[in-house]
C-alpha cells in the first residue's frame, strides 16, 4: 500500500496503515473533527499569551531554517511535551522500508515547503490548555503557496508552554497525537 495523506484515508473510510481497522481510524477521525474543528462561533478569541506567542514563532524559525527538521528534531524537544516529544522522535526514525513512516510535514500539514506562518487567534481551553490557530504559508513555490490551518493545542507548565498536540481542521480533522499513537502501534 502506497502512502495516504491520514485525511484521505479517513474521508474513504481506508486504513490508513497495513494491519489497523478501519473503523477504528474513521471513529478516530470523527472524535477529533468534534475537537479539530474551529472553535464554536460563541467562544471568543483572547489575545494570545506573550510566552506562547513566542514559544511558536521560535519553533517555526527553527523549521524555516533548519534543512533535516526530521533528523535534528531532538534540539526541539523541550517545546513539547514530554509525550509528543516522544511520538515525534519514534515516528521520525521510522523509514519507509519499515512499512510505516511520517510521510508529511506535520507542522503544514503538507508534502511541500513551508514559507512562513502567522498565529491568527487564540482561545483558552479547559485547564491549563489554549488553543493556538497558526496559518502556515506551504506550495511548490512562494508564489503558489496557500495557507494551511493548523491548531495547535498548548500546555501551560509554569509560566511557560509546550505543545501538546496539533489538529489539522478541514473536511475530516485529525489530530496529530491520535495519528502518531497509531502509527507507533502497529506492528
Amino acid at each position: 500500500m502506497g502512502w495516504r495523506h491520514p485525511a484521505d484515508a479517513l474521508i474513504n473510510g481506508e486504513s490508513l496503515l497495513p494491519g489497523a481497522i478501519s473503523v477504528v481510524l474513521l471513529a478516530a477521525g470523527l472524535l477529533t473533527t468534534a475537537v479539530g474543528a474551529a472553535p464554536a462561533p460563541q467562544q471568543r478569541a483572547m489575545p494570545c499569551p506573550p510566552a506562547a506567542t513566542q514559544q511558536l514563532d521560535g519553533f517555526y524559525r527553527w523549521v524555516f531554517t533548519t534543512a533535516d527538521v526530521r533528523g535534528k528534531f531532538p534540539s526541539q524537544k523541550k517545546r513539547f511535551t514530554p509525550e509528543l516529544a516522544q511520538q515525534l522522535t519514534a515516528a521520525f526514525a521510522l523509514q519507509p522500508s519499515d512499512g510505516r513512516f511520517v510521510d508529511f510535514d506535520p507542522f503544514s500539514n503538507t508534502q511541500v515547503n513551508s514559507y512562513s506562518h502567522r498565529i491568527a487567534a487564540c482561545w483558552q481551553e479547559p485547564g491549563d490548555l489554549l488553543r493556538m490557530r497558526v496559518l502556515v504559508l506551504a506550495g511548490l513555490g512562494r508564489s503558489r503557496a496557500s495557507e494551511q490551518t493548523l491548531d495547535y493545542r498548548l500546555s501551560r507548565e509554569g509560566n511557560s508552554w509546550r505543545i501538546a498536540d496539533i489538529h489539522y481542521p478541514g473536511a475530516v480533522s485529525f489530530s496529530l497525537g491520535t495519528f502518531l499513537q497509531q502509527l507507533l502501534q502497529q506492528p
